[in-house]
């Protein structure tokens, strides 16, 4: 069964360990890939930026276990391999990416990962479902970008999605099957 800890080592690579405001970024406020609405809603609503940049280590496993890894049920997932790509993709785009995956699985897509989910995520070629995730979150990427309203592709300094194109295609291409 896949394991948090293994796939926290590759996390922190992409998440890295500090503090940041990019004013374009409909996160807003985010440490070590927590943002601060993500982290009011685990240690209360009256915390503050202030609160989000002194984030312990234990506070952010609480997160990203207890919010992402244990939401799409991390530990019963079979291959490491497609339980962090999963994962990951609901950490970088948001929870709602179960959805995504239980289309991909041909499941009822009602964001919840139950019994009829895992069974589909252990039971199908592991490899075949690897790759189709990472299509997947590339499209989808792509989409973010591609006829947006909020760049100017033609912009010398483009602004909002754009700036983070590259970097969500590396971090998907990050994930290899083993």
């Amino acid at each position: 069964m896949a394991n948090f800890d293994t796939y926290a080592k590759r996390l922190r690579k992409w998440e890295g360990t500090t503090y940041a405001e990019v004013p374009f970024d409909k996160g807003g406020p985010t440490n070590s890939g927590v943002t601060l609405a993500t982290f009011q809603q685990f240690f209360g609503a009256d915390k503050t930026k202030e609160d989000l940049k002194k984030m312990t280590q234990e506070q952010w496993r609480t997160v990203m276990k207890g919010g992402f890894w244990d939401k799409c049920k991390g530990d019963s997932i079979r291959n490491q391999s497609v339980a962090e790509i999963f994962v990951d993709w609901c950490i970088n785009a948001g929870i709602g990416k179960i959805k995504n995956v239980q289309k991909i699985l041909r499941v009822d897509a009602d964001g919840i990962v139950g019994p009829k989910t895992l069974a589909a995520l252990n039971s199908c070629n592991q490899k075949v479902l690897h790759y189709r995730i990472k299509r997947a979150r590339l499209e989808h990427y792509f989409s973010c970008v591609d006829g947006s309203r909020e760049v100017d592709i033609y912009s010398s300094n483009p602004t909002g999605n754009l700036s983070f194109i590259d970097g969500w295609i590396n971090r998907t291409a990050d994930f290899q099957y083993k």
